[in-house]
């Protein structure tokens, strides 16, 4: 019965939203908007010489757009979500509610609720439409898009709350701004810390060190990891994919194998092997040395078929040269 309320209010609050045109032509010039940049996932690109196939060019614009368009509805839920509650006291909603059998938190639970579910379908809409750009231009499956879609409806809820919780103590306009305020120190704070610690800002400046994020940092609100988790989710790199699974066997392993601390001592060191960033939440495979920095550690790749004990032999191609490396495993 208690959550019956709360599903009422929250499918009374999105019809409430729908009843105005603005949000239909809001929505299809949206979707013209990202109709209109198809033209960018045709090949024909250039890079260090060699010509970039048409599903590389879909796959980096399909990231590009899906970033601005929850660039975009960040600002449309802080938006909406200013005048949820201050609408309803001016014009008596509130009254009528709570005249009834329902609770303030089913009140105040079915508006967020009601007001976060219009704003998700609002951005799946869109990234749905981009999806299918992408499938029907070039025949290619941007592999979890419509994953990531969900991971980031998260930082759209917590924009809602947040911008409902001030409207509470400030006037509409400045509660959304103050919002937004946070939002962009996050994504300054997380984004700067994980690029100053970065292996290129490690090569082009050696002495610099991590000390460790600052304690306000740790507690601040991760938006942008939540947004990073979901650009990563994108990604076609199946070691991204399977980073979760491999980071404790790992981690484990390094553990025994005291002998990789040993090299190179003299030289800036890379980040946790490039197994991951300093931040721990994004794992890459790439990492850039130089004559300032040597890189030392695990190298994970899959082995298809699993792992089978005898004799192996790595090879890996180097641009002027080539790796051979026979091992035995027991």
């Amino acid at each position: 019965m208690k959550m019956n309320n709360v599903i009422k209010i929250a499918v009374y609050t999105m019809r409430d939203q729908m009843r105005h045109k603005s949000f239909y032509i809001l929505l299809g010039l949206s979707i013209l908007f990202v109709l209109s940049i198809r033209g960018c996932y045709d090949g024909g690109y250039t890079i260090n010489g060699k010509m970039v196939d048409n599903a590389t060019v879909a796959w980096q614009a399909s990231r590009i757009v899906f970033h601005l368009i929850a660039a975009g509805m960040f600002l449309m839920v802080s938006m909406l979500s200013m005048k949820i509650f201050s609408r309803d006291h001016a014009d008596g909603s509130t009254v009528l509610f709570l005249s009834r059998s329902v609770f303030r938190w089913q009140y105040v639970l079915g508006r967020v609720a009601g007001t976060w579910a219009l704003c998700f379908i609002f951005m799946f809409i869109l990234h749905l439409t981009i999806f299918l750009t992408v499938w029907v231009k070039t025949g290619t499956i941007v592999s979890g898009y419509l994953t990531a879609s969900l991971v980031c409806s998260i930082n759209l809820l917590f924009v809602i709350e947040c911008v409902c919780f001030l409207s509470l103590f400030m006037p509409d306009f400045i509660s959304a701004l103050f919002s937004m305020g946070i939002l962009f120190v996050g994504f300054i704070s997380d984004g700067g810390y994980q690029i100053v610690n970065s292996d290129i800002a490690r090569s082009a400046v050696p002495s610099s060190t991590d000390g460790g994020p600052a304690l306000w940092r740790v507690l601040y609100p991760k938006v942008f990891m939540v947004q990073a988790y979901a650009d990563a989710i994108i990604s076609k790199n199946e070691f991204r994919r399977r980073y979760p699974k491999l980071r404790i066997p790992v981690e484990r392993a390094l553990r025994t194998l005291p002998l990789l601390y040993r090299y190179e001592q003299g030289r800036q060191p890379c980040g946790r092997w490039f197994f991951e960033t300093n931040t721990g939440e994004v794992a890459f495979d790439e990492v850039t040395v130089s004559s300032f920095q040597a890189c030392a550690g695990p190298l994970v790749f899959s082995v298809p078929g699993g792992v089978q004990p005898g004799r192996w032999r790595l090879v890996i191609d180097l641009e002027e040269s080539r790796a051979n490396i026979p091992f035995v495993l027991e």
